[in-house]
């Protein structure tokens, strides 16, 4: 098996069971915190889309985030800014995610083009080594 194509799996098997949790749940679910400063699944759900995009965009491809290029910034009502993640422990208990009907789309989207990426690999692009300097995710 190719590496793009083990990654396409595996990504698809997250996606088959993060589908499985998500359904049927509650805002009210989604949105409930064992206490104050730890994650919601909402949170958990925006933080993976966005670090999904800002990792493949911005930091493998070296392009805009969808997250400005297709405005889901404002489709979310959210600021451009936001990256969903490193949170303090205030921000954690802050943080009001959007609805999964709002979300869903927006991680669709990342993943569309994660796979279209993932498409255009090569084994020899496999190889190529890449540093992140200053990486703040």
């Amino acid at each position: 098996m190719e590496t793009r194509d083990f990654i396409k799996a595996a990504l698809g098997r997250i996606k088959i069971a993060t589908d499985r949790v998500l359904d049927g749940m509650t805002y009210s679910e989604m949105t409930w915190q064992p206490r104050p400063d730890a994650n919601s699944i909402g949170l958990i759900i925006f933080h993976q889309s966005r670090s999904e995009d800002r990792f493949v965009q911005a930091r493998i491809k070296g392009k805009p985030e969808i997250w400005e290029t297709e405005e889901w910034y404002k489709k979310l009502k959210m600021p451009v800014t936001e990256t969903g993640s490193g949170y303090t422990a205030e921000q954690v208990a802050a943080f009001v995610p959007p609805r999964l009907a709002d979300l869903q789309p927006y991680a669709d989207a990342v993943r569309a083009h994660t796979l279209d990426f993932l498409a255009e690999m090569t084994p020899a692009k496999f190889a190529r080594i890449i540093t992140f300097r200053g990486w703040e995710m």
